[in-house]
């Protein structure tokens, strides 16, 4: 399936979630593949929405990390990941949090490193939220990008 298709259909879920009164925004991978002009097949989508709200609002759905907010919505037997929100307890294994608890954007992008993993995309209109310790730092409307990748201002990100 192209590009044009799997991010057709993460827009459907993003517009699903905020017909539903949840905040969502794509996160990860298609952020960092859509700044650098690159195709991605691989839309991770970040929302208030609990998991059982998420798999109560789509048919197809797996919760695939339940218990870290992780539901997998399946369109056309293709995976796109929402996630809830949440800010993490202690790591005692230095990889997966003792415990989560759900939470706004600003403290899930706080608990997250200062790297793509930081910055959340607003599709509707597409503006880049770039936000690190809880504080929108800036946002860049995505239409004026192509100035931005001329330039070769992309690095500043």
């Amino acid at each position: 399936m192209p590009d044009h298709a799997h991010r057709l259909h993460a827009r459907e879920i993003i517009h699903r979630l905020r017909e539903s009164g949840h905040e969502a925004y794509f996160v990860g991978g298609c952020v960092r593949d859509f700044i650098l002009n690159q195709t991605s097949s691989d839309y991770d989508i970040v929302t208030s929405a609990r998991p059982e709200e998420v798999m109560k609002l789509f048919p197809r759905t797996v919760a695939i990390g339940a218990k870290f907010g992780v539901v997998a919505v399946i369109i056309d037997n293709h995976p796109f990941e929402v996630a809830t929100f949440r800010s993490d307890d202690v790591y005692e294994d230095g990889r997966h949090p003792s415990r989560i608890h759900y939470s706004t954007a600003r403290e899930d992008v706080f608990r997250r490193d200062f790297t793509i993993n930081g910055l959340l995309m607003d599709p509707d209109p597409e503006i880049l939220l770039i936000m690190s310790t809880a504080v929108l730092i800036s946002t860049i409307k995505l239409s004026e990008l192509s100035a931005i990748r001329k330039n070769g201002s992309v690095r500043i990100i």
